[in-house]
C-alpha cells in the first residue's frame, strides 16, 4: 500500500512537472512568435521609410534637374 501510494505520488508530481513544462513552451513560443511579428513590422517600417525616402529623393533630384534645365 505504501509503496503504491508513494509511487502514485510520484507520477502525479511528474505529470504537474510535464504540465508546467508544456505550459512554459507554450509561453516561449507565443512570445516568440509575438517579437517575430514586431520585428518584422519594425523591419517593414524601416524599408517603407527607405521606398518613401528614395521616392523623395527621386522627386527632389527631378525638381533641381528641371529647374537647372530652366
Amino acid at each position: 500500500m505504501y509503496k503504491s501510494k508513494k509511487k502514485y505520488e510520484l507520477l502525479e508530481l511528474l505529470n504537474q512537472r510535464d504540465q508546467e513544462i508544456v505550459s512554459l513552451r507554450r509561453q516561449r513560443d507565443f512570445h516568440l512568435k509575438r517579437i517575430e511579428k514586431m520585428n518584422m513590422t519594425a523591419a517593414q517600417r524601416l524599408v517603407d521609410y527607405f521606398i518613401r525616402w528614395s521616392d523623395d529623393y527621386r522627386k527632389r533630384q527631378e525638381v533641381l534637374n528641371a529647374k537647372e534645365e530652366e
